[in-house]
């Protein structure tokens, strides 16, 4: 199932969504619906076209959908936060990347018990976007600037694949994991935000009257 696209089948009911206006959360992080669409057509038509060339005498395969509509998306969004704490973006991808090569290379460590931590590596990558990020496009620069990042120091040092004369840059596993990844991050994220405004709604519930608080909290 790992070389398998599904991934795509979370891209067709958001796409669904995002074409009936159904999709409100996501058009938080900035893009119009129509901008929307066009970067989710992007990365179901990119992964089908891999680019080759050779480079000092290796063989380089890119993927144009699990690597560069990634990278690029990524570089966009970091222009699209708002927040001003740049520091804080390029940390929660450091963290991303080094879960993705911990994900990968956890055979070496000879841990059997780290095989159920591999297998779950989309929900605590998202966990840890969300966490990190400080927000929706944040928490998906994270997965997406840390899977970039992640493969790219993969492939470099470690090859990437068993064949020592070939480096592949973005996979169908990648982009399978990087999506779900991204999935989860935002509904942490959405969780997070609605646990905030039930506390707030329940802490002014319980403020006692003439304290100057309005419902507003002010």
């Amino acid at each position: 199932m790992s070389e398998l696209p599904w991934g795509f089948l979370l891209l067709l009911p958001l796409a669904i969504w995002v074409y009936l206006g159904k999709a409100g959360w996501l058009r938080e992080i900035g893009p119009s619906r129509e901008l929307l669409l066009f970067f989710i057509l992007l990365f179901f038509a990119g992964n089908f076209f891999t680019f080759n060339f050779i480079l000092d005498g290796k063989n380089i395969f890119v993927n144009l959908g699990g690597y560069i509509i990634p990278a690029l998306f990524a570089v966009w969004l970091f222009f699209r936060i708002e927040d001003k704490r740049p520091l804080r973006r390029f940390f929660g991808a450091l963290v991303l990347a080094g879960l993705y090569l911990l994900q990968h290379n956890f055979e070496l460590m000879d841990a059997e018990w780290l095989y159920p931590l591999a297998g779950a590596y989309p929900l605590i990558a998202g966990i840890f976007a969300a966490a990190l990020g400080g927000g929706r496009a944040a928490a998906l620069f994270a997965v997406f600037a840390g899977s970039v990042l992640g493969q790219s120091v993969q492939t470099v040092i470690w090859g990437g694949t068993p064949f020592y004369n070939v480096r592949q840059f973005g996979t169908v596993q990648d982009l399978n994991l990087l999506l779900l990844a991204a999935m989860f991050s935002q509904a942490f994220c959405l969780a997070a935000a609605r646990l905030k405004k039930a506390v707030k709604r329940k802490t002014l519930s319980l403020a006692p009257a003439g304290d100057g608080l309005t419902k507003d909290g002010q």
